[in-house]
């Protein structure tokens, strides 16, 4: 199953549309897809397991390989081989890898300690572990910290401590983007991660320092946060400013705010920069009616914020200049408005000065222009959401998708693998991924049907499997190892 794009991965401005997918086949079925200002990161199935690949800009050793050349093609990154990866984040230069085992690593361009690995300088070569965190700048590190989620915006990097639901942050702190208000230098840069003050009251910070230190953060509840600071599931972060969503579905922002990315309304003439984490506030439209969504993702552009809620409706505010907040006009929001996308969505994405969605039905629509960053105003349709089309040898076909990422100048896609299913002799065994396929079947020792869909259309596997009856005429399947099969688009039963 290929990879699809458009624009420019690369990061070139030059004018191709972020509206029409184009094919591009690789050696392996994509499975997730992250992106950076022009470096990307996909993970990939193949016969032998799930591997991670990068291509895009290399400069500065972002893509985690050994030299900073430019991929075109996505390439294996060879040190995270034996590594279970659960989420990748890129910032503008640099790159972020959390393990399923809650451990941090980072590569990338290292200026004002932005990848976490306390330096402060530029090429950060190989993959280094990120396992320093600190509850002050000038306290012991915690050396076993659990990570969760992270986040990584321009120039600095967040991630959710797993148990307790603790923010930390590195990297440049003007702005307040590093939310270290009550800390002395609350606008200095980190070069570890610093707990940030979602959770600083003077009670839990005692509790939980334990004479201005720390072995290691507790495994368990017995640190709670007060109430109004409930604890932390995901994070974002966009250029200058930083969300949190908290386990019961509220949103947190801090940073730099004048052109709305807070969600926050601005007092007066002077720049609106909050040190602070504070809530956002979302009302009903057309009136002062305060609702309480669940919010379940949020993704950070440069300066715009947007979040996708339980029911898959869609918020979005900041800077609208390049039509990036899908309303129709060049115009600034500084508290959350709803999308109008005629359906629902399942996921969501945000690009430097673009937005997107994948709707419930696997179709995706963008808005907000790619060309904007480079000083060129956005065109009408460009300022709504629009549907995006996939070119096929040269026709448009219907594409269902499953993820995408927005970068600089691309959006990335991949489509959702077919469902198997594998049913064992005295048993049922259920297999919706093409790894579980091969788990499924071998535990099973007759596979008793299997019934094509799709003609000639190849599904890029080779799987357990030995002999099989076309034609949707069912009959009997063994297993047995093969050197290679390609599948049609099949169900087994």
């Amino acid at each position: 199953m290929p990879l699809y794009t458009a624009g420019n991965p690369l990061g070139s401005s030059k004018p191709t549309p972020i509206h029409t997918l184009h094919v591009k086949p690789t050696p392996f079925t994509p499975v997730n897809v992250y992106s950076g200002y022009r470096h990307h990161f996909m993970s990939g199935a193949t016969n032998e397991g799930t591997n991670i690949y990068s291509f895009g800009t290399g400069e500065a050793f972002r893509l985690g390989l050994d030299d900073d050349a430019e991929r075109e093609e996505p390439e294996m990154v060879v040190s995270l081989t034996n590594k279970t990866i659960s989420e990748i984040a890129c910032g503008r230069e640099h790159s972020v890898f959390l393990l399923t085992t809650g451990r941090v690593f980072g590569c990338g361009w290292g200026e004002a300690g932005r990848v976490g690995v306390g330096k402060d300088e530029g090429e950060i070569k190989g993959i280094k572990p990120i396992d320093q965190f600190k509850t002050f700048r000038d306290s012991a590190p915690c050396t076993d910290v659990r990570i969760k989620s992270i986040a990584a915006g321009r120039e600095h990097s967040l991630f959710v401590e797993k148990y307790q639901g603790f923010v930390f942050a590195c990297g440049a702190g003007f702005g307040g983007r590093l939310g270290l208000a009550r800390k002395e230098g609350n606008d200095e840069d980190s070069f570890f991660p610093v707990m940030c003050d979602v959770h600083a009251t003077d009670t839990v910070m005692n509790k939980y320092i334990k004479a201005e230190g720390c072995e290691n953060l507790p495994a368990s509840d017995s640190v709670v946060a007060p109430k109004l600071l409930k604890k932390i599931s995901k994070v974002a972060a966009g250029d200058l400013h930083s969300v949190a969503v908290t386990e019961d579905g509220r949103v947190l922002t801090w940073g730099f705010g004048d052109s709305g990315a807070l969600g926050r309304p601005k007092l007066g003439d002077e720049s609106f920069i909050s040190h602070t984490p504070e809530h956002v506030e979302f009302k009903e439209e057309g009136s002062d009616h305060v609702v309480v969504p669940k919010i379940v993702e949020a993704e950070c552009g440069g300066y715009h914020t947007i979040c996708l809620d339980s029911l898959g409706e869609v918020y979005i505010w900041g800077d609208g200049a390049d039509g990036q907040l899908g309303i129709g006009e060049r115009t600034s929001l500084f508290s959350p408005t709803k999308v109008q996308l005629g359906g629902k969505a399942k996921q969501i994405a945000a690009g430097f000065c673009t937005s997107g969605v994948v709707d419930v039905g696997g179709d995706i629509y963008v808005w907000g222009s790619k060309e904007g960053q480079d000083g060129k105003e956005p065109e009408v349709e460009e300022m709504v959401p629009t549907k995006v089309k996939t070119v096929e040898d040269g026709f448009f076909v219907d594409v269902k998708y499953d993820k995408i990422a927005l970068a600089g100048y691309s959006l990335i896609a991949t489509v959702k693998p077919p469902r198997l299913g594998v049913v064992r002799r005295g048993g049922g065994v259920r297999a919706d991924s093409v790894g579980g396929l091969d788990r499924a079947v071998g535990r099973s020792k007759r596979v008793r049907r299997v019934d094509f869909k799709g003609g000639n259309r190849k599904l890029l596997y080779s799987g357990l499997l030995t002999k099989a009856v076309a034609g949707g005429g069912g009959g009997d399947l063994k297993v047995g190892k093969v050197k290679a099969m390609n599948l049609g688009d099949l169900d087994i039963k």
